[in-house]
């Protein structure tokens, strides 16, 4: 396989994206990211990331869009990929999780995925536990319980 390009998020207009084209794409990045840990860290480089938290934020009252969103970022972090952990949560992910569960509170889908992202991130990484306690994420966790 050829990795994949590093500029093969560059052009991808967010604003003015309907919400079907939205949830396709992230539903592209949340398949091509699960089950392939090279793939994780090039859809990182390739500027995914940058992209799957915009399409949170201009997508905030859709339960399908914030679904797919949060399984693409558990997908990204999953199984020790601490670099991702990192980047993730360095690219400011946790707030719009957080939003996500706020948004959603009785969506139960968007509940499950969101603490699914914030376990990904947590296991095995310190500084993201403390991120995600110092943002009232414990609170929201046990609200969705």
């Amino acid at each position: 396989r050829s990795p994949m390009p590093v500029a093969a998020f560059q052009g991808v207009r967010v604003r003015g994206m309907d919400e079907t084209s939205a949830f396709m794409l992230l539903k592209a990045l949340a398949n091509l990211s699960e089950n392939h840990p090279s793939n994780r860290t090039s859809l990182v480089d390739a500027g995914g990331l940058g992209v799957l938290l915009a399409l949170m934020r201009h997508n905030a009252s859709s339960p399908s869009v914030q679904s797919e969103a949060l399984i693409a970022l558990a997908n990204l972090s999953s199984n020790d990929h601490t670099s991702n952990q990192t980047r993730i949560v360095q690219a400011g992910a946790i707030k719009p999780i957080l939003a996500a569960m706020r948004y959603h509170k009785t969506n139960a889908s968007v509940q499950e995925y969101a603490c699914s992202a914030l376990w990904t991130l947590a296991c095995d990484h310190a500084a993201n536990k403390s991120h995600i306690v110092d943002e009232g994420g414990v609170a929201l966790v046990l609200s969705a319980m």
